[in-house]
């Protein structure tokens, strides 16, 4: 692998064993926890600021969560089938 993917799955189980966490590598670089009520991220801790860096812009920001959410989606499908196999 020549380069990093844009979306890594983190854990830290000795300090939340349930946690679930994605983080985006690519400007704006950001680390999300998923929220499992609300079924979506919840922003922990930006190390770009995510609204400068789309100026302003909801949309761009919202395809940016819902494409984080689509790579989740398929990651948690691949956790499933390999678990199964």
């Amino acid at each position: 692998m020549s380069t990093i993917p844009k979306f890594l799955s983190c854990d830290n189980f000795m300090e939340d064993e349930d946690g679930e966490y994605v983080l985006h590598t690519q400007a704006p670089k950001f680390l999300a926890k998923w929220n499992e009520e609300e079924e979506g991220f919840d922003i922990l801790s930006e190390f770009d600021d995510i609204s400068a860096h789309f100026n302003g812009n909801d949309d761009s920001i919202t395809a940016l969560f819902e494409e984080m959410a689509e790579w989740y989606s398929e990651y948690d499908e691949w956790l499933d089938s390999d678990i199964e196999e």
